[in-house]
């Protein structure tokens, strides 16, 4: 099923679920690096699940500011 991507503005965020927009290098980083739950995630793993799942993410002049995906089967 293809979804039509939504976009949005909320005050300086951009909001998006448009995938090309989101910068997977700077999500993977965070996650792998910073977040407790997916310390030491390989790129794969995430990478599968970033593809497998409806992501949502935030853009402050353009940088990846926040993420978020929901697990579902469409």
């Amino acid at each position: 099923m293809q979804m039509v991507p939504i976009n949005s503005l909320y005050g300086e965020y951009f909001i998006t679920t448009d995938k090309s927009r989101m910068d997977e290098i700077a999500i993977h980083k965070w996650l792998s690096e910073s977040s407790y739950w997916a310390k030491g995630l390989p790129f794969g793993k995430f990478k599968t699940g970033f593809d497998h799942s409806f992501c949502i993410g935030a853009l402050m002049d353009g940088e990846q500011v926040g993420y978020g995906r929901l697990i579902t089967d469409y």
